[in-house]
C-alpha cells in the first residue's frame, strides 16, 4: 500500500498533511541488490526515468532512458519526492518491495505528481520547475528505544491503535530533531499523541535509505 510522505514539511505545521493515508505494514524481504548499493549511473537512470514519466503524463515530449535489467528485476521499497522552488510538491512511496525498483519509480513518480492528496496535480508548466528526489529503502528493523535511531541515517515508522506514520531520514536532519523528537513527530504524523511511542503496545521500526536527488546528480535537468 502506498504512503504519501511528508518530507520537507513540518508535520506539526502542515495542515495539508491532515489527509495522510493509513497504511498496512508488510513484511519486508529485501532481495539481492548487493547490500542495496546502487551505482551512480543507476541513480541517474532512475532520476531520468522519474522525470520522463512525469513529463509524459503531463503531455510533454520526453525520451525514455535505457534501464538496466537489474533495475527491472530487483525489488525494494521506494519513495519519490517532488519539490518546486525548494518546497514540497508531492511525495508518495511504498514501504514494501511490491515491484522492481524501476517499475516502482515509474509508478510513484506519476502518483507523487497527480495523486498526493495534499496538493493539486502537477501541470505541464510546472514540470521544468520540479526537482526530483528518490529514496530506496532497506528492510524495516524493529526497535524499542530512541537510542536505536541514528538521526540522519535512519527513518522511522510507528504503529499504534490501527494507525501508522512514517518519516524519511532527511526530515530529522532538516529540522534538527533529536531521536526522541523524531519519534514524537512520527507519532504526530500518524495522528497520534507525540508521546505515544513511549506507551506499551506501540511498535517502532527504523530503516535506512539510499537517497539521491537531481539537484546533486543531474544539475542540468530541464
Amino acid at each position: 500500500m502506498k504512503i504519501d510522505g511528508n518530507i520537507g514539511t513540518d508535520p506539526a505545521r502542515s495542515k495539508r498533511a491532515d489527509g495522510f493515508l493509513n497504511v498496512m505494514r508488510g513484511v519486508i524481504n529485501l532481495l539481492s541488490m548487493d547490500e542495496g548499493v546502487l551505482t551512480l549511473e543507476e541513480r541517474r537512470t532512475l532520476l531520468r526515468l522519474a522525470r520522463h514519466v512525469i513529463a509524459q503524463r503531463s503531455g510533454l515530449r520526453s525520451e525514455a532512458p535505457a534501464v538496466p535489467d537489474r533495475l527491472r528485476k530487483d525489488m525494494r521499497g521506494v519513495f519519490v519526492t517532488l519539490r518546486e522552488n525548494n518546497e514540497l510538491r508531492g511525495c508518495i512511496g511504498y514501504v514494501q518491495p511490491l515491484e522492481s525498483v524501476a517499475d516502482a519509480v515509474e509508478e510513484l513518480a506519476v502518483k507523487a505528481a497527480i495523486e498526493d492528496p495534499r496538493f493539486e496535480p502537477v501541470v505541464a508548466q510546472e514540470v521544468p520547475l520540479l526537482t526530483i528526489d528518490i529514496s530506496v529503502l532497506t528492510p524495516l528493523r524493529p526497535i524499542s528505544s530512541p537510542g536505536e535511531v541514528s538521526v540522519g541515517t535512519h527513518g522511522v515508522m510507528i504503529e499504534a491503535v490501527g494507525r501508522h506514520g512514517l518519516l524519511l531520514p532527511e526530515v530529522a536532519t532538516e529540522y534538527g530533531w533529536t531521536a526522541e523528537q523524531f519519534l514524537g513527530h512520527c507519532c504526530q504524523k500518524a495522528g497520534l499523541d507525540k508521546g505515544m511511542w513511549r506507551r506499551p503496545g506501540t511498535k517502532m521500526y527504523s530503516f535506512a535509505t539510499e537517497h539521491f536527488s537531481e539537484a546533486d546528480l543531474l544539475p542540468a535537468a530541464p
